[in-house]
């Protein structure tokens, strides 16, 4: 790492830490000022007003993605650890339910939206599927400040995995609906609304069969305490 971007990413946690204590006396939560001190510091916001100016620049920004995709990683598997079977017996196929309904109808609305707003059927299915998606990052953060529990911390931590992956099938479905109508010639329709869905079953099924392997070295260790003893 150079210097300037040493500088940059000091630059970036000090504004985090200070909105987030400012949001706090509001009575807001953290990540609220976490989001809107990057969006001042970010490489958009000064411009926007017309002036050749911003501190954090955009390369800096394209070059600390590997942060993000760790950070929503360790997130993504923090909400996994919320899918107990036990919990499914409880509750049945209420998150599921949920989860598929709010992102039909997120997706179906704004599809409408923008057609009627005049603009193509293509266009506005691609938009319209992006509608689908929500932000893991900030409920979990949201979730472990309240340290809120109960059932309906429970049921929002399932929706929000579930709504990622019906998120991904409706992008992907729209996306090949969308090339067709442009393109009604251009690669096959079924494979490319099949491809999303053979992904994550694939997924799920390796989850599966890595959990069960880990599971098995566990056996051995048992938690006394604070310390984890060999059996």
């Amino acid at each position: 790492m150079t210097l300037n971007t040493l500088l940059d990413l000091g630059i970036m946690i000090f504004a985090g830490m200070f909105m987030g204590r400012m949001g706090k006396h509001i009575k807001l939560p953290n990540v609220t000022g976490y989001l809107i001190a990057g969006l001042l510091i970010g490489p958009y916001f000064f411009r926007s007003f017309g002036l050749n100016f911003s501190i954090l620049s955009e390369d800096f920004i394209n070059s600390i993605t590997i942060i993000s995709e760790a950070a929503l990683g360790f997130i993504a598997f923090s909400i996994g650890d919320e899918f107990k079977i036990s919990y499914f017996k409880r509750v049945g196929a209420t998150p599921i339910i949920i989860a598929a309904m709010e992102s039909l109808i997120a997706v179906v609305l704004v599809d409408i939206g923008l057609v009627v707003a005049g603009n193509s059927v293509p266009f506005s299915m691609v938009l319209g599927a992006i509608a689908a998606a929500t932000a893991p990052a900030a409920t979990i953060m949201v979730v472990n400040q309240y340290r809120a529990k109960g059932p309906v911390t429970e049921t929002l931590l399932s929706v929000v995995a579930l709504d990622d992956a019906t998120a991904l099938i409706f992008f992907s479905l729209s996306i090949a609906i969308a090339k067709s109508i442009v393109n009604p010639n251009n690669g096959n329709l079924a494979m490319a609304i099949l491809n999303p869905i053979i992904q994550i079953a694939g997924a799920l099924a390796i989850g599966a069969v890595l959990g069960f392997i880990f599971m098995i070295p566990l056996r051995y260790f048992h938690k006394k305490g604070n310390r984890i003893s060999l059996i």
